[in-house]
């Protein structure tokens, strides 16, 4: 844990200061910004992905293409850029990753990774299954970190809140009130909810966090030829159980044979406790896809939660009869 923060100190020395106004705004501050850092002639800046906290763009001069990352509002920049340089410095070697050529306190331009999106591609399926052991080993290769705190990692290189049961609490406390207007539960299914949250919070009691993703899911694994050719996006890197980072892809394949491949790779869990975790994760996320009015996504991260939390199932059963 010492080299991590000490990592974290390096990580903040070595971000180049911001100059005045230079937060772009625009393709021209982008490129004049780039080229004055650079010193190579930008020749085409598009549009790569749209998140909700940062924009991704591709950027190509004379001499290559790069991906420039910039969070959409200036004073989340040194955090979500942070935490992408902390974990590839964490992680080099241990999983693809690109290579950073240039971090400044409001952008991040790295290696344009060839390929495409997982969510996007359709592989054969030998490719596919060999595509998510590959992703459950890099995944526990990023567990293998241990960490210190809970919740989204801080510029300390440690966890926001001091133990899971206060970082549990505020996502409940936060995203519980949201689900009674939403009409999307019966009482007795959302009484079945806080049951369920209640009746398996011994699994709160964890002492030993490790690095987490954060937001490992399909859009963020770059593919090509049939394997995982990149990593991305660890804006949301945080510190916590290595079940909280297996439930993303769990409630995301949920009984499509494609979370068993991951996890040929990834090795074994408490299913229980990956339940109790797929369940806080529909908890927050739920109320997003209404909101951005997903029908697709919240229908199905609906029925995973309703299925986990139904008193007369049997969590063993129903975890192992989805394969």
């Amino acid at each position: 844990m010492k080299a991590l923060i000490k990592t974290a100190k390096w990580i903040s020395r070595k971000l180049l200061p911001a100059r005045p106004s230079e937060f772009p705004n625009s393709s021209a501050q982008i490129r004049q910004s780039l080229e004055n850092r650079l010193g190579e002639q930008v020749t085409f800046i598009g549009d790569l992905s749209d998140g909700a906290d940062h924009v991704t763009k591709i950027i190509s001069t004379r001499e290559r293409t790069y991906a420039l990352k910039l969070p959409r509002r200036e004073n989340d920049a040194p955090t979500l850029l942070f935490r992408q340089r902390f974990a590839f410095r964490a992680l080099e070697g241990k999983l693809p990753l690109p290579e950073i050529h240039l971090a400044t306190e409001y952008y991040i331009l790295e290696d344009f990774i060839g390929g495409t999106l997982l969510h996007e591609a359709t592989p054969g399926e030998d490719a596919e299954q060999r595509i998510f052991t590959q992703l459950g080993q890099y995944l526990k290769a990023i567990h293998k970190t241990k960490t210190e705190g809970f919740g989204p990692i801080e510029l300390d290189g440690t966890g926001q809140f001091p133990t899971l049961k206060t970082y549990v609490k505020a996502i409940t406390d936060r995203w519980l009130p949201k689900w009674p207007p939403l009409g999307l539960l019966s009482p007795d299914e959302f009484n079945n909810l806080h049951d369920y949250l209640q009746r398996n919070a011994h699994f709160l009691d964890s002492k030993d966090p490790v690095m987490l993703h954060g937001d490992y899911e399909d859009h963020n694994i770059m593919v090509a030829e049939g394997d995982v050719s990149g990593v991305l996006d660890f804006a949301d890197l945080s510190s916590g159980p290595a079940a909280l980072d297996l439930a993303r892809p769990f409630v995301r394949h949920y009984r499509d044979g494609k979370f068993e491949c991951l996890l040929e790779g990834y090795g074994k869990i408490d299913p229980e406790e990956l339940e109790y975790y797929a369940v806080l994760h529909c908890v927050r996320v739920i109320p997003r896809h209404a909101n951005l009015k997903e029908k697709q996504e919240l229908d199905h991260a609906l029925e995973v939660l309703l299925d986990i939390i139904h008193p007369d199932t049997s969590n063993a059963h129903r975890f192992h009869s989805q394969h």
